[in-house]
């Protein structure tokens, strides 16, 4: 019976722990190179040293890669290297592709927007007691959508803060080729224009990618699309 006084471990041997759970530093299938490092080592060993006066969790971790031993969001990261190849041979094709594609985006303001306290201090000899509005009874949320194809930026334009799929294809149909008039994108540009969207949940509707392959074939980059947009990839975008 465990006393009070110690810990509430688990006793296991270093050959269990290994055998159970993996290698935790080896991540050779994800980047390529090996991480037994001395430094890992050194960590490896000063852990299984401290394991009957520590709290060792080791079913989340376990349950977030899921069995597979890879660091977690690895598809996010194979996707993404999928996405960039397929990229870099449309660029060696055409050194102008990315011209040719309509990069889109969305960002949402709200009124509360960021409060920074290290910018917000009250000095007084005494407690003041100060209170501040931190947010208000009424509320208001703006759905900002930019875009930019070439050296032409399009729109911005204000959705509606609750878009959803026949919303978002009626500014498709409506709206999308007004901005783009607006900007002066010709029509020939257009014949050759690439649409990029995100993976948003308006994104994926059965009616707006049924509009997208009426509209624009196999030139059109997103979730569900000819060509994948992978999730998690700001540095993959002009717009972030």
């Amino acid at each position: 019976m465990r006393k009070e006084s110690e810990p509430a471990v688990e006793n296991y041997s270093e050959e269990s722990y290994v055998g159970n759970y993996g290698n935790l530093y080896s991540t050779d299938a994800y980047f390529g190179v090996g991480m037994n490092t001395p430094f890992a080592a050194k960590v490896h060993a000063a852990t299984l040293a401290r394991r009957n006066t520590m709290t060792v969790v080791v079913a989340p971790f376990y349950k977030v890669v899921d069995g597979s031993l890879q660091l977690p969001f690895n598809h996010a990261h194979v996707r993404s290297c999928a996405f960039s190849q397929w990229y870099l041979q449309q660029r060696i094709a055409n050194p102008f592709f990315a011209a040719s594609v309509l990069f889109t985006d969305e960002a949402s303001f709200s009124r509360e927007g960021i409060f920074n306290t290290h910018n917000s201090h009250s000095w007084a000899t005494a407690n003041p007691h100060v209170t501040r509005s931190r947010a208000a009874q009424d509320r208001f949320l703006v759905n900002v959508w930019p875009g930019i194809l070439g050296d032409h930026l399009i729109g911005p334009y204000i959705l509606p803060d609750r878009l959803t799929g026949p919303r978002y294809l009626i500014f498709l149909e409506q709206v999308l080729p007004e901005l783009l008039d607006s900007a002066h994108v010709t029509a020939a540009t257009r014949t050759s224009m690439w649409f990029q969207q995100g993976g948003a949940p308006a994104h994926f509707s059965i009616s707006v990618r049924n509009h997208l392959d009426a509209t624009c074939g196999e030139r059109w980059i997103g979730h569900g699309g000819p060509v994948h947009w992978p999730p998690r990839s700001p540095d993959l975008s002009c717009l972030d």
